[in-house]
C-alpha cells in the first residue's frame, strides 16, 4: 500500500474538501447534537496518497473537548465495507458510542 500522509488542512484544500463533502454527504451542512455546522469551514485533517485527497476528518473544539463532525476514508481503506446493509438500508454513517464514567 502506498504511503498515506495526514496533515492539517489549509485554505488551498477548501475546494477539494467541499467537493468531497458534497460527494459523500450531499452538501457541506452537517447537523450533530442540535448544532448546524458548515463542515467545509471547520478545522480539518486531510489524508493524502501521492498528493491526491484520500480522506478527510472535520472537527470542532468546544466546551473543553474535541468533537469529530465528519469522517471520510473508511471505505477507501477497506473497500469490502458494504454500501447496503440489512433490509436494503444504505450504510453511510459510522457511529461510536461512549459512556463517560
Amino acid at each position: 500500500m502506498r504511503d498515506l500522509r495526514v496533515r492539517a488542512a489549509t485554505a488551498a484544500d477548501r475546494a477539494a474538501i467541499t467537493d468531497l463533502l458534497v460527494s459523500s454527504w450531499g452538501g457541506t451542512t452537517v447537523v450533530g447534537h442540535g448544532t448546524v455546522y458548515d463542515a467545509a469551514r471547520l478545522p480539518a485533517l486531510v489524508a493524502e496518497r501521492e498528493g491526491v485527497l484520500a480522506g478527510l476528518l472535520t472537527y470542532t473544539v468546544a466546551d473543553g473537548g474535541l468533537e469529530v463532525v465528519t469522517v471520510d476514508a473508511a471505505r477507501r481503506l477497506k473497500p469490502s465495507i458494504p454500501r447496503t446493509g440489512d433490509h436494503g438500508i444504505p450504510l453511510h454513517d459510522e457511529l461510536t458510542l461512549e459512556l463517560v464514567l
